[in-house]
C-alpha cells in the first residue's frame, strides 16, 4: 500500500506567495487511502467563522488555494451598524489517509495590514463600504479582487451598488435598480449577463441584463424565466456555467433551498434541487460556488438557520460536481 506523508491544501503559518497549494512534509506518514481528492457531499458548519449572530452572504474567492479571502455579511457587535461586510483568511486542508476535509479562517483585523498588501486592500474597500445600514450579498468583480458589487438600503431600500478604489464612493448601479427592493448582483460570464434578485412582480424572481448595459441603462432587464417559478427565486450566483440560487418553490426540503442549473447550448437547464445533504427543513439561502482545481469537485458555500448551529445564520460548505 503507498504511503504518504501530510498533504496539506494550507496550514496556519506557513505561506505560499505563488498562491499554489502546499505540500507539506510531515511526520508521521501514513497510508494513502484517498489519492483523489474529493470535497464532501454533506454540509459541514464552518466554525471557524460563525458566531450567535447572523453570518452570511459570502462573497468566496477567485478559487480555492493555499491562502485566499473570503468576505461575508454579519450583524455581529463592533460593526458600522446593522449588517457590514467583513473578511476572513481562508485555507484549507485534506487528509490522504481518513479523507477528512477541513476549512480553516481567521478573521482580518487592522494589524494585518502590514503584512500583505492584499489584505489590506481588501480590509480598504470594506472600511469604505461599510455603513450605519445593511450591506449584504457582496460579490467581486474579476479575479483580482479589486471591486465587488453589494446590496445596501443606504438610501431607504435595497438598490445594488458597485465600489472599487477608483471610484470615490459607491456607485449605484442605475441598470439594476427599480422603485423595488433589488440585490444579489453577480456577473454570468457563460451568458454575458448579470443575474440579480429583485421584487418587482411581488414575489422575488431572477432577472438578468446585458453586461454592456451597465452602469445606467435599464432597458434590457428581463426575467430569467428559464430558473423562475411562481415562488421566490432569489440570490443569483454564477461560476463558470452554472447558476445556483435559493427558491422556496414546492417540492423542495422546507423553507428556502438551493437549486443549479446549468448553461448548455445558450439556454439554462431546468434547475435541480442540491438535495437532502445540502438543503434541510430550514432555510438555506446565497450559494456560491469556489472552484477547486485540485479536487475533483468545487466547494459550495451557503447560510443556514438550521439547528445545530451557532446562532442566527451559519455559513455551511459541501462538495458540488463540476
Amino acid at each position: 500500500m503507498k504511503r504518504a506523508r501530510l498533504l496539506a491544501l494550507a496550514l496556519p503559518g506557513l505561506l505560499c506567495t505563488s498562491g499554489c497549494f502546499l505540500i507539506a512534509l510531515g511526520y508521521p506518514s501514513y497510508d494513502i487511502n484517498y489519492a483523489t481528492y474529493r470535497l464532501p457531499a454533506k454540509a459541514t458548519r464552518f466554525a471557524a467563522v460563525c458566531t450567535p449572530q447572523d453570518d452570511y452572504n459570502a462573497a468566496p474567492p477567485p478559487m480555492l488555494e493555499a491562502r485566499s479571502t473570503l468576505v461575508f455579511s454579519s450583524n455581529r457587535p463592533g460593526g458600522a451598524g446593522g449588517f457590514d461586510l467583513v473578511a476572513y483568511d481562508m485555507s484549507a486542508t485534506f487528509n490522504q489517509d481518513s479523507g477528512h476535509f477541513d476549512l480553516w479562517a481567521r478573521r482580518l483585523l487592522d494589524e494585518d495590514r502590514s503584512w500583505n498588501a492584499d489584505r489590506a486592500r481588501v480590509l480598504d474597500l470594506l472600511k469604505s463600504i461599510n455603513s450605519s445600514a445593511d450591506e449584504l450579498g457582496p460579490s467581486w468583480i474579476g479575479y483580482e479582487q479589486r471591486a465587488l458589487t453589494f446590496t445596501s438600503d443606504r438610501d431607504g431600500q435595497r438598490d445594488v451598488y458597485l465600489y472599487g478604489p477608483e471610484l470615490a464612493r459607491p456607485l449605484p448601479l442605475g441598470a439594476l435598480n427599480s422603485p423595488h427592493d433589488d440585490g444579489y448582483a453577480c456577473v454570468v460570464s457563460a451568458s454575458q449577463s448579470v443575474a440579480f434578485d429583485p421584487n418587482r412582480g411581488g414575489d422575488h424572481d431572477l432577472y438578468q441584463t446585458p453586461l454592456t448595459t451597465l452602469p445606467h441603462d435599464a432597458t434590457s432587464v428581463a426575467p430569467l424565466a428559464a430558473l423562475n417559478s411562481p415562488a421566490n427565486d432569489r440570490a443569483p450566483f454564477a461560476c463558470e456555467r452554472r447558476l445556483v440560487f435559493a427558491s422556496d418553490r414546492a417540492g423542495g426540503q422546507g423553507g428556502y433551498d438551493l437549486y443549479l442549473s446549468r448553461y448548455v447550448d445558450g439556454r439554462w437547464t431546468t434547475p435541480v434541487n442540491l438535495g437532502p445533504q445540502i438543503n434541510s427543513a430550514a432555510d438555506e439561502f446565497r450559494p456560491v460556488i469556489v472552484p477547486a482545481p485540485e479536487f475533483s469537485n468545487d466547494l459550495l458555500l451557503f447560510s443556514s438557520n438550521r439547528p445545530g448551529g451557532a446562532g442566527g445564520y451559519d455559513l455551511y460548505y459541501a462538495g458540488v460536481d463540476r
